[in-house]
């Protein structure tokens, strides 16, 4: 853009400099030239062919004037006078404009150029304006989408996930007496941790899946709706129709992906704007 101002600002001084000279070539032309105008000879008056002079006498009588005649010259334009049309008239370095006319187009041709050079710098300037405010918006939605949508859910599939490796079933001692410990702590994980954090994903995923970045794909999130729900009616009442929807073990993976990936253009759009 700035060498695009620059070529517009030297052509626009190249013509004014051009008209500069153009102008003073025409003023010492113009100079030069001089009317040539036939005359002829009448009494005591000259009359030209291009104009008519007459004489009007006027009479004063009051105390002012004391009598004395007042000439009035009244110039009038002679219709009879024809200029030779089979003379050739060659404008302004040999083109069919005269140095007068010439004169006229030049500062015209200056400010068409001008107002030319200002449209275009606006319209560069507005082209500039609305591509920074799309990178804004742009900005403003990639961060969105990390804030409200993929970090809550990393942090609490993450959540869900550490506490079931850590004290899950499978991780229940085979000892009688410290395997029932363990399954009553593990109880009170899942009723205190396990399910309010899968209310909490279903709400973000019901609620914020319109902040889905365009290269990840709903069904992943859509699943685990399912898996939650189903887990919730099977720590009520246990049930075999609970295994139709297992735990998704790929879901933090593909969480963790998916954030990389909008982190990555969050940056990327960060250094854009601050460029």
């Amino acid at each position: 853009m700035f060498n695009f101002f620059s070529n517009s600002l030297k052509f626009a001084f190249s013509m004014l400099w051009l008209g500069g000279f153009f102008t003073f070539c025409s003023s010492a032309q113009a100079d030069e030239l001089r009317l040539q105008v036939p005359q002829e000879t009448i009494g005591e008056k000259i009359r030209s062919s291009l104009v008519f002079v007459e004489r009007e006498r006027e009479s004063q009588s009051d105390d002012f004037v004391y009598g004395l005649d007042k000439a009035v010259f009244t110039v009038l334009p002679n219709s009879s006078y024809k200029i030779n049309s089979s003379e050739p008239e060659n404008g302004f370095l040999s083109f069919n404009v005269s140095a007068q006319g010439f004169l006229i187009w030049v500062p015209l041709i200056a400010l068409i150029v001008t107002n030319f050079v200002s449209i275009r710098n606006l319209r560069e300037a507005s082209r500039a304006a609305i591509k920074k405010e799309l990178a804004v918006d742009s900005f403003k939605t990639f961060k969105s989408q990390l804030s409200e949508f993929y970090d809550p859910l990393n942090a609490l599939v993450s959540a869900n996930y550490d506490m079931f490796e850590a004290l899950g079933p499978k991780t229940f001692p085979s000892d009688p007496y410290k395997g029932e410990e363990a399954a009553d702590l593990w109880g009170e994980v899942v009723s205190e941790v396990i399910l309010p954090n899968n209310q909490a994903i279903v709400e973000i995923i019901k609620t914020k899946s319109h902040l889905i970045d365009s290269t990840d794909s709903l069904k992943h999130y859509f699943y685990y709706v399912k898996h939650a729900q189903s887990y919730m009616l099977f720590r009520r009442q246990a049930n075999s129709l609970h295994e139709k929807f297992p735990y998704p073990k790929d879901l933090l993976v593909h969480i963790g992906s998916a954030r990389a990936v909008v982190l990555k253009k969050l940056v990327s759009k960060e250094k854009e704007l601050s460029a």
